[in-house]
């Protein structure tokens, strides 16, 4: 028996395994094709539980389950709080197969580790590229070029010679959504790498009316995603008591979304709508059900001093349809949401001109307890966020939320009208 010398392990991430088998017999993955005509073969993977990219990808590299290795999604809470952070490679538990074979598992064990690593004689060298939930690389008997999430090539990468090498090449480890929005005919140039073209089952960053060479004629291509975030529903889904960032994080998804979607419109400055205070009288003003702090205080800038004849609608759902005349803010698409680190707060004080020192403390108050970055360190804002925390807990309605939470900002708005900082 002829024995093996190398193995080579191609994974297909965001595709059903039926899908494949499927597009092979009607010939639309030649390519593929061509690879299994020379005597590999091709496995489907079980998901792990729950079912996302970095669980499974960090079971299939360990060999054990999210119990033993310790990664349960793209986004986790830190133990004993309802902090929100990213696990990265750091965070697991468990060795990789490559770590095994090369022995360099170091402090990290697991029951595969010790089951095969007396077997391994002679360490044996790996080259590992693009695997998500590898970043930041971490050295090993080889090479590493994380896949999602990697937003830096050089510490997603070891040795240095091959950041090196790939920069040379111009080399994309993971998709900069900013040019999409900076210059978009130059994004979709790009040679995208295919890790970054996941199936439908995954939400779509943009559409685009572009066809992939090779792929079925009936099909466009769903071009790109930027697989944290599209996570966020997962966490959502599992965050009963409302944990510290949901209500930034979904701000900063709403803002992302809208602002990628009207890049890719491209409207021009005729086709852009402006929205002069002289025309803001009687709208029915749209926002996602729950208001809190960033949503309260913008409704009560709204109704204060934009529009006095205001009327408030709490939707839902955020892909809410607008009727006709209809104003939306802090939500998916909405004509005034939060825009890169800026609270919706924030965006209407800027797109109504409102000049007033007083707004501009508030803003900075308001900025602090939604985005939680501490930009402007306002010793307010804790006692503030108590305070709407409290109005939160105690009314379920957002009218009485409102109308509560409206008192609390007309009189931090008269504080600082008559107190000079």
């Amino acid at each position: 028996m002829n024995r093996i010398s190398k193995s080579l392990i191609i994974g297909l991430d965001g595709v059903p395994f039926s899908l494949i088998i499927d597009y092979l017999e009607k010939g639309y993955l030649p390519n593929l094709k061509n690879i299994l005509a020379n005597e590999f073969r091709l496995h489907q993977m079980d998901a792990s539980i729950p079912d996302v990219s970095s669980t499974s990808w960090t079971s299939f590299i360990t060999g054990v389950n999210p119990g033993e290795h310790g990664i349960f999604g793209f986004m986790d809470l830190r133990p004993e709080s309802y902090k929100l952070y990213f696990p990265s490679s750091r965070d697991i538990h468990a060795p990789a197969v490559w770590d095994i074979i090369g022995k360099t598992a170091n402090n990290r064990s697991s029951t595969v580790h010790d089951k095969y690593k007396a077997r391994i004689y002679n360490p044996l060298r790996s080259i590992v590229l693009n695997i998500p939930q590898t970043y930041p690389a971490i050295p090993l008997n080889g090479i590493l070029t994380a896949g999602f999430v990697c937003p830096d090539l050089k510490k997603g990468t070891y040795p240095d010679e091959t950041c090196n090498y790939l920069q040379s090449i111009g080399y994309i480890p993971d998709v900069d959504v900013s040019k999409a929005i900076e210059k978009p005919d130059l994004f979709f140039n790009l040679r995208i790498p295919c890790s970054l073209l996941q199936g439908s089952s995954l939400r779509p960053w943009f559409l685009c009316k572009r066809q992939l060479v090779g792929s079925p004629p009936h099909l466009d291509v769903l071009f790109v995603f930027l697989n944290t975030y599209c996570n966020l529903e997962e966490v959502i889904a599992i965050d009963f008591f409302s944990a510290a960032g949901r209500e930034a994080a979904e701000g900063s998804i709403a803002s992302l979304e809208a602002r990628v979607r009207t890049s890719i419109r491209r409207l021009s400055d005729a086709e852009k709508v402006s929205f002069p205070i002289d025309d803001l009288h009687s709208r029915i003003w749209v926002t996602r059900k729950g208001i809190y702090v960033d949503r309260i205080a913008s409704a009560w800038l709204i109704h204060r001093f934009i529009d006095p004849d205001a009327r408030f609608k709490y939707v839902a759902g955020d892909r809410y349809r607008p009727a006709k005349g209809e104003l939306r803010f802090d939500m998916f698409e909405a004509e005034f949401t939060h825009e890169g680190d800026r609270s919706t707060f924030e965006i209407l004080i800027e797109c109504m001109k409102l000049d007033d020192p007083a707004l501009f403390h508030i803003a900075e108050i308001v900025h602090d307890i939604d985005i939680k970055d501490a930009k402007f360190n306002r010793e307010e804002a804790m006692g503030i966020d108590r305070i709407i925390a409290g109005i939160a807990l105690a009314h379920k309605e957002d009218e009485v939320r409102l109308l509560r939470g409206s008192a609390i900002f007309d009189d931090l708005y008269e504080y600082f009208r008559r107190k000079r900082r």
